[in-house]
């Protein structure tokens, strides 16, 4: 789902990697299109930046009903995967969304959704996209700053996973490093909040043992931690998939809209 800027999605892109963000977009939908909803103007190219293999494209193309939507993302297969989907109006690129420039003209919307995590900068990241929005565009940022949960496992998993992504240069929390970023030259905030949600024990288990599936058998990980705790850690979340809880864990996302500024920097 994602740049090549921190050596590649952290998560991968093989047939678990799939499977883990066709159960991301399910779960994380309701939270999607009640931000995606606030927008009350019509797009006439909307972009969606680390797009896979296309879920969130096809809900931003629903949702905004722009005349046209592209979805760019770094991972070939992901885009052949989007490409076997097709809908009117849509179109995937294979790109690396923080350089520039962009194979389609200046976008009237851009969608970034949980892909600053996978950025070894996100200040850069932005600044790059303000130089593709048009002069009246949107960039819309929605991003965890948080995950709160009493379940020890999933701590653990938490603890893990952060060290994971600090030892790729990415940052699992970028809603929070986002909120604490000075201007960005070329956007101006119009609109900042904090939304929470929560995720059943199950499903939440489903995804972090997805997740351990794929960083846990890279070799940089045996740095990181004994073999033996990584098998441990994805032993006990596939027990948590059995969980009937529904108040163990709970995302908190940071959901943010820039405006192009009339004073773009660089452009």
């Amino acid at each position: 789902m994602r740049s090549e800027s921190c050596s590649g999605y952290a998560f991968g892109d093989s047939d678990v990697a799939v499977k883990r963000l066709r159960l991301v977009a399910e779960v994380f939908e309701p939270e999607m299109v009640s931000f995606l909803s606030c927008v009350q103007v019509r797009p006439h190219l909307a972009v969606d930046l680390g797009c896979g293999p296309g879920y969130t494209t096809r809900l931003a193309a629903e949702i905004l009903r722009p005349e046209r939507t592209v979805g760019f993302d770094a991972s070939d297969r992901f885009i052949q995967m989007a490409r076997a989907e097709p809908r009117d109006g849509v179109e995937y690129f294979r790109h690396d969304v923080t350089t520039t420039l962009f194979p389609v003209g200046p976008a009237d919307l851009m969608f970034c959704h949980l892909l600053l995590p996978h950025l070894r900068d996100p200040a850069a990241a932005l600044c790059t996209w303000a130089r593709q929005l048009g002069p009246t565009g949107l960039l819309l940022i929605d991003e965890v700053s948080n995950i709160r949960t009493t379940q020890p496992i999933f701590q653990r998993y938490l603890d893990m996973v952060e060290k994971v992504m600090v030892e790729r240069g990415g940052h699992l929390y970028a809603g929070k490093v986002v909120a604490q970023l000075d201007a960005i030259p070329g956007l101006e905030m119009a609109f900042s909040r904090q939304v929470e949600l929560p995720v059943s024990t199950a499903h939440a288990a489903a995804m972090f043992r997805m997740n351990v599936a794929v960083w846990g058998r890279r070799p940089t990980t045996r740095d990181l931690f004994p073999h033996s705790s990584v098998l441990e850690i994805e032993s006990e979340l596939e027990e948590l998939t059995k969980s009937t809880s529904e108040c163990e864990i709970a995302w908190d996302m940071h959901q943010l809209i820039y405006e192009a500024s009339p004073l773009k920097i660089g452009i």
